[in-house]
């Protein structure tokens, strides 16, 4: 799935089901036995800039992110799966007229 900006909206993972280089066959329907059959699903939310707003991995753990007037980052947070509250990873970012970040506060202090 596609946003109007041509950004993924949800993928889908598929990992080895050894964990040794795989000697991939030319048949696509050979190729999938090497696999596991159920992947992993990320899933993003994106505003009408293209910036994601939200994305939500295979545990269900979501991640939020805010953003100034110029669009640019200004906070993510994450959700754990089965929690309400909400931890901060990083917040108060601040960016130098070349758009460089020059001050930002980390969640753990």
């Amino acid at each position: 799935d596609y946003s109007l900006h041509g950004s993924v909206l949800s993928e889908t993972r598929h990992f080895l089901l050894a964990a040794e280089a795989a000697d991939w066959p030319s048949a696509e329907p050979d190729r999938n036995e090497l696999v596991e059959p159920a992947g992993l699903q990320t899933c993003r939310v994106f505003n009408a800039q293209g910036e994601v707003l939200t994305q939500t991995d295979a545990s269900g753990n979501s991640q939020l992110s805010t953003h100034n007037l110029a669009g640019q980052l200004h906070s993510t947070d994450l959700i754990l799966n089965g929690s309400t509250h909400a931890r901060t990873l990083v917040s108060a970012i601040r960016y130098n007229a070349f758009n460089q970040v020059e001050q930002e506060t980390a969640g753990n202090g």
